[in-house]
């Protein structure tokens, strides 16, 4: 179940109507747009997962804007981050008009409220997966997994050059595999299970530094590979500047670096039991993400919010 999908699960859960646009003759849809306008009352709170690809999504948040109502945005990621072809200004320009925001962090907060203004919003930390996995007995080892996209993620065609670490990575597609790295296809959303240590959460085109264009995108989201981590009870590996490298080491369920060759090293610098302990918290985490718990926080908190 995909991000969306478990929110909206949260929304029906709690008594929330979801708004469907109708894909129809356009004589219907404005009709639906007159019924919505009169049947939603003033003050409700509705909600929406940023970005909107619809225009017409944008025209039921105009709507509900002159209607009254307390419009909520989730931003579940920033396209402009992720293609050079995007413009920021352009993505958040309809956003300044939001009321509410649930936020990924507080780095993410920043950087919107730096275009938009200062908004009332919470952050949801991490995305909640709602499958379970088996837990999986693990040591501390220089076994690394990384799981992504191979288009999105040009650096682990580099990553067998770090020979002192076994690679393990799962991709959507086959990538090149060497006496150090094993390539797994990706299951998206399945219970299947990652083999290794550590799970590393890394962007962009170089195993030296984050700092390309692609790269960057770390330092402003929590990436959904987080989740995915922990949710197996696996600790992480992150640049030392990603937007969540302090919650990692404060939650200790991993260690940061300033590049991917610090890795060895740190593996062998870490204590039996200082990695047991981050298996510990990852687990706990693992219990957490798999039962809504961070959205439905998120959610509740934003509502308190809202009600004053």
């Amino acid at each position: 179940m995909g991000f969306q999908a478990q929110v909206e699960s949260i929304f029906d859960k709690n008594g929330f109507v979801p708004l469907v646009y109708p894909r129809a003759h356009y004589l219907r849809r404005f009709f639906y747009l007159v019924k919505l306008f009169f049947s939603i009352p003033r003050n409700s709170v509705v909600f929406f997962i940023h970005p909107l690809y619809a225009k017409s999504n944008r025209i039921i948040l105009k709507w509900l804007d002159r209607k009254g109502c307390n419009t909520v945005c989730i931003v579940s990621d920033i396209n402009s981050l992720r293609f050079k072809e995007q413009s920021l200004d352009t993505e958040f320009a309809y956003l300044k008009r939001i009321k509410y925001f649930i936020y990924q962090n507080e780095r993410m907060k920043e950087f919107v409220n730096a275009r938009i203004g200062e908004k009332d919003s919470v952050n949801i930390e991490m995305f909640d997966l709602l499958f379970n996995v088996k837990d999986a007995e693990r040591k501390n080892t220089n076994q690394v997994v990384f799981a992504g996209n191979a288009s999105k993620c040009p650096f682990i065609n580099e990553l067998h050059t770090i020979g002192a670490i076994q690679w393990k990575v799962y991709a959507d597609t086959p990538v090149q595999e060497h006496s150090n790295l094993v390539s797994m296809i990706n299951v998206p959303g399945s219970d299947q299970p990652l083999a290794g240590s550590y799970g590393l959460i890394w962007e962009g085109e170089s195993i030296l530094d984050i700092s390309n264009f692609s790269g960057q995108y770390l330092r402003w989201v929590s990436p959904l590979k987080l989740s995915n981590y922990l949710l197996h009870g696996l600790p992480v590996i992150t640049h030392k500047d990603a937007a969540m490298a302090d919650f990692i080491i404060e939650n200790k369920i991993g260690f940061c670096v300033a590049s991917l060759h610090e890795i060895p090293e740190k593996i062998k610098a870490i204590p039996g039991n200082e990695y047991q302990l981050m298996l510990q918290n990852a687990r706990t985490f693992s219990k957490k993400i798999s039962s809504r718990h961070f959205a439905q926080k998120a959610i509740q908190a934003i509502l308190n919010k809202i009600r004053g």
